[in-house]
């Protein structure tokens, strides 16, 4: 592929679509919820439709595992915790990552 600026344009336009259809997702998911949960419905499938929604409702942990780890790191290595975690975070080795970021183009500023 030839990199060009009607290509960076594609990349930033496609990413800006799939913002919004995110958002709109989003919106419309919530709209359902609410109205099920208002209508103490589970689930909702019109006739003649292929798709049904069914609300699926559930707790959720609000654990967070590396605060956890790193409290019972404190309590089982003592002073010497950063230590450790240090040395086996380097026992699993490293992956490359590279990502495609669009930004503003602050030298073109239209």
């Amino acid at each position: 592929m030839k990199l060009t600026a009607k290509k960076v344009e594609q990349l930033a336009h496609l990413r800006a679509l799939i913002k919004r259809a995110e958002k709109a997702e989003k919106d419309l998911t919530d709209s359902f919820r609410d109205e099920m949960q208002l209508r103490k419905i589970d689930i909702f499938a019109p006739k003649g439709c292929p798709f049904q929604i069914e609300l699926s409702e559930y707790e959720k942990s609000d654990v967070s595992w590396k605060t956890l780890a790193k409290k019972f790191s404190k309590r089982l290595y003592g002073v010497q915790w950063k230590k450790f975690l240090l040395k086996e975070v380097k026992s699993f080795g490293r992956s490359p990552v590279a990502a495609v970021l669009v930004q503003p183009n602050a030298e073109n500023d239209l």
